[in-house]
């Protein structure tokens, strides 16, 4: 069956102009399959393009992985910090949490652990 995580990637740009540019850019380079369907959202001034991932096998000899894997990578080289990209990976135990982003991110994808009672 293999190891399961929840993977979370959000990517955004400083400005309309750059948010067209990166949203041809995913169309381009963004595996295009069911499993990676991203929505564009919005909020105030900013806006972004959201994928959440549940119970996905994040192996980075994946094809599909090693495509996100390579937008990063282009973002991180070629861009600057006009694009913007978050990551969170949470895997099944408690303690595998993988964050990754770009130069300069604004955090808004945040890991939380808390404790809750339900009696």
């Amino acid at each position: 069956m293999g190891y399961r995580s929840r993977v979370d990637i959000l990517f955004y740009a400083n400005d309309d102009k750059d948010h067209a540019t990166l949203k041809l850019y995913l169309e381009e380079n963004l595996p295009q399959e069911k499993f990676f369907e991203w929505e564009e959202i919005a909020r105030a001034q900013q806006k972004a393009f959201f994928i959440q991932l549940e119970d996905v096998k994040w192996y980075e000899s994946y094809p599909d992985v090693q495509k996100v894997m390579e937008v990063f990578r282009f973002i991180d080289d070629e861009v600057g910090n006009s694009w913007q990209y978050e990551f969170v990976r949470l895997g099944e135990d408690d303690n595998d949490v993988e964050v990754r982003s770009s130069n300069d991110p604004q955090w808004y994808l945040q890991v939380i652990r808390a404790v809750e009672l339900h009696f």
